[in-house]
């Protein structure tokens, strides 16, 4: 092989060598300035947040700039959305703005979160014991409106409701508290206990108690949830 031929063949392989250089480069670069700009406009939009905590993975990365992804990831803590004061909340997408949320928030935020405007329980006051909500209030069954101190678990039905399932019900305020709790317990039965306010962009499947935080997980429109635009 000529003296010439060797060298056109050593700067091939010199630009292929940059060329894989820069594409491998971008393939880490571009995720990570992705990730930095959307947390820069979360923490714009909502300065008081606590930590945040944004990963984004594309291959190839050159799908970031059509707005593509193959997964995100956003973590917050101690933010404020629609009004709801959440201690978590976990987001993640395959694709904008579709994705899933995990959120956490204490017993006094249950009211914000979700609607008890047509709950069965009036006046109610909620608190976290163990795994289990303790739910005191007044409820009317059989024209009679009675006082509830009941504890148990709740169960989320067709995305925005939220049903009682009590393990433990005390009746006070009527005659025959045994027939008192037969009734509240039917109530419960056929009636949500919360509605998700209509406002709130999420539709939940599961929620449960646990380390004095309710937890509630489901789906989201992540350009309403955080009200930005990407």
């Amino acid at each position: 092989m000529s003296r010439g031929k060797k060298r056109a063949l050593i700067i091939v392989a010199a630009v292929v060598v940059v060329l894989l250089g820069l594409w491998i480069a971008s393939e880490i670069v571009i995720p990570r300035v992705a990730a930095s700009y959307i947390k820069k406009e979360i923490r714009k939009r909502y300065p008081q947040a606590g930590a945040i905590d944004v990963s984004v993975s594309a291959f190839p990365a050159i799908k970031l700039v059509f707005k593509e992804y193959d997964k995100l990831h956003v973590e917050v803590s101690s933010i404020t959305l629609q009004d709801v004061n959440f201690d978590k909340i976990t987001l993640d997408s395959t694709k904008w703005p579709q994705g899933h949320f995990k959120a956490f928030i204490v017993a006094d935020e249950i009211v914000r979160f979700f609607s008890l405007t047509h709950s069965y329980v009036q006046e109610a006051t909620l608190s976290m014991e163990g795994d289990k909500l303790r739910v005191r209030g007044k409820v009317n069954v059989a024209g009679v409106t009675v006082d509830v101190d009941a504890v148990g678990t709740l169960e989320p039905t067709a995305g925005k409701l939220v049903f009682f399932k009590p393990a433990e019900v005390n009746v006070s305020g009527i005659s025959v508290p045994a027939r008192g709790v037969a009734l509240v317990n039917q109530v419960m039965l056929d009636n949500p206990v919360f509605v998700v306010r209509e406002d709130l962009p999420y539709t939940i499947t599961g929620v449960k108690v646990g380390g004095g935080m309710l937890e509630i997980e489901g789906d989201a429109n992540l350009e309403k949830a955080l009200n930005i635009k990407l």
